[in-house]
């Protein structure tokens, strides 16, 4: 706050020469004094001992209050250099309030800005997620059909080259029996054909042809039945080579399907896996987004119950002032109504200085927000939110670039009173700084991958 008071002195000095008989005036006069005296305890520079909790310019600010609610019922009231003294004194104790809410709403925002920046970090995760759930998501129903008709195939081919395999065995075995029956018989035939030769050797007359005879047929029944058994054979190796090529088609079927097997069991594990990583994947992302939906929240509060809320209120401060010095500029003359402009555009400069720092916060903070609202694959029903703040965001950031636009225009005008030359450039090199900020501030997403990591 500006020190103002050898004006008080001087002006309590003065009013005490005026004519005490003037009610109002002698009321105002009397306020004022009284304003004095609060405004020198309150730049003691200690802190009273009751107090000792408070920081120095936490108790100052606390006791702001209490001076404007005694400079306010004078308002318009005494002389035009009493209301104007007024007016200025106001002016300058509605501006100390504000810088003080800047400062607080300042100290939010820049924290806000920070963790904002993990409101992105989230979002990464989100994506991340979300491209782990899509490349979870992997549907194998078909494949495990294909893998399941292709197995079924095989089972049954299998199954009819196993059952020609046993059939050409069952020939076989059943030939090969009858081959040894045969043998028997032939081998019997030979066997009593050789006896009864012996048996007619020693005979003589009809009784050795009888003999000779008999082992003849026996001999006879012998080669037909070696001729029996050398056709079975044949055919019996026939069915072996046949039944060695059946089952080397047989080989090959089971290999097929324990292949085939393979896949398919390959395949329903992949699709236990993909659901499984799928469901941990959406369990992931569904943290994730309350997460995300709950940073939001607490910094949209922090926002506007701790920077937006304060940041206005400094600038209704600031309007305050400004009307009182507007005011004042219409009362004040000589040396007192340059000073009454140096306050005015003093007051002007605070509003640009409260817009600059306001739009630097919602650059920080909204272009984080617009960020998730508007970039990267990952879709999540809270998106809505996210892009409906950061429509507030530029909402509110843009009509501040246009108030400060009026605000400017003000202000160079303010600056054109002023009293000294150099004190107009440096006034218009000051404006011309915050013009330049103001006017090329924007809230935009800087910096986005959409590709989730």
């Amino acid at each position: 706050m500006r020190n103002s008071w050898p004006v008080w002195i001087l002006l309590v000095a003065v009013v005490g020469c005026a004519d005490e008989q003037a009610t109002e005036e002698k009321d105002v006069l009397d306020t004022h004094v009284q304003a004095v005296q609060q405004l020198q305890r309150l730049e003691a520079g200690y802190v009273p001992a009751a107090e000792t909790e408070m920081t120095y310019q936490a108790y100052r600010q606390a006791q702001v209050p209490s001076v404007i609610d005694t400079l306010n019922p004078v308002v318009g009231k005494g002389t035009p250099g009493q209301q104007v003294a007024t007016n200025r004194q106001l002016a300058q104790l509605y501006a100390s309030q504000a810088r003080a809410q800047l400062r607080e709403a300042m100290e939010v925002g820049t924290r806000l800005s920070s963790r904002s920046a993990v409101l992105v970090a989230t979002f990464d995760r989100l994506r991340t997620a979300a491209a782990a759930a899509n490349r979870a998501d992997v549907d194998m129903s078909q494949t495990i059909r294909q893998f399941q008709d292709g197995l079924a195939d095989r089972e049954r081919a299998v199954a009819s080259l196993q059952a020609q395999v046993d059939e050409l065995t069952q020939r076989i075995t059943a030939r090969e029996a009858e081959m040894a029956r045969l043998q028997a018989q032939a081998e019997q035939a030979v066997a009593r054909a050789v006896e009864l030769r012996s048996d007619a050797f020693i005979e003589s007359g009809e009784q050795q042809l009888k003999l000779y005879e008999e082992a003849l047929t026996l001999e006879r029944r012998a080669s037909t039945a070696q001729a029996q058994r050398q056709t079975i054979s044949a055919q019996v190796d026939i069915w072996k080579s046949e039944r060695q090529v059946v089952q080397g088609n047989l080989d090959l079927a089971i290999e097929a399907r324990d292949r085939f097997q393979e896949l398919f069991d390959q395949a329903r594990a992949r699709q236990r896996d993909n659901q499984a990583a799928y469901d941990a994947a959406i369990e992931s992302r569904d943290a994730v987004i309350g997460e995300l939906e709950s940073r939001l929240d607490d910094l949209q509060r922090q926002f506007t119950e701790q920077v937006q809320a304060r940041m206005d209120d400094a600038m209704q401060r600031l309007e305050k002032g400004t009307t009182l010095l507007e005011d004042a500029t219409g009362k004040a003359s000589g040396p007192i109504r340059d000073d009454v402009h140096a306050d005015l555009l003093a007051l002007q400069l605070d509003k640009l200085y409260l817009i600059d720092n306001y739009l630097s916060v919602l650059r920080g903070y909204g272009s984080n927000v617009l960020l998730v609202a508007t970039t990267g694959e990952a879709d999540f029903a809270q998106r809505q939110q996210f892009a409906n703040t950061a429509a507030r965001l530029v909402d509110l950031h843009d009509s501040l670039v246009a108030e400060g636009g009026s605000i400017l225009d003000a202000a160079r005008q303010t600056a054109g009173e002023l009293a000294g030359e150099q004190e107009i450039i440096e006034a218009n090199a000051l404006i011309d700084g915050y013009a330049e900020r103001i006017g090329s501030s924007a809230v935009t997403v800087t910096a986005a991958d959409d590709d989730a990591s």
